[in-house]
């Protein structure tokens, strides 16, 4: 099974990924097989937040407080290693997003002055911002 966009995952621990939920925000790149992902991040944690995109209890099952989109930690890692990490249950696929959700964290990306500039490029690309 692929990571499409929408697709939301946690797991139990890959270094390059906080413990948080990543969901996918970007069609499959032509080159390297990757996507782009992002993480949902308590507003309570510690740090300078992102103000594009935040969500409240209830706009994702997952979600169960006020949260943001960590648009400055976004990665974009070939699938062959989602699904290495997913065969190994190093991941653990949660409810995909809604189209209403996506469409709020993709109009986020769009705005946030932390999202590198690869892949803004990237999902312009895609049409998705």
């Amino acid at each position: 099974m692929s990571f499409s966009l929408g697709d939301s995952f946690s797991h139990k621990h890959l270094p390059s990924l906080h413990s948080h939920l990543w969901i996918v925000i970007s069609e499959l790149t032509n080159s390297l097989e990757q996507v782009i992902i992002v993480n949902f991040t308590s507003c309570r944690d510690s740090g300078d937040i992102d103000q594009s995109c935040l969500l409240n209890k209830g706009e994702h099952p997952f979600l169960m407080h006020k949260t943001y989109v960590n648009y400055r930690d976004a990665q974009i890692p070939q699938i062959c290693n989602l699904k290495k990490a997913e065969a190994a249950e190093l991941i653990t696929r949660k409810e995909p997003i809604s189209k209403v959700l996506l469409a709020k964290i993709l109009e986020g990306a769009k705005a946030s002055p932390f999202l590198k500039f690869e892949f803004r490029k990237i999902l312009e690309d895609q049409n998705l911002i």
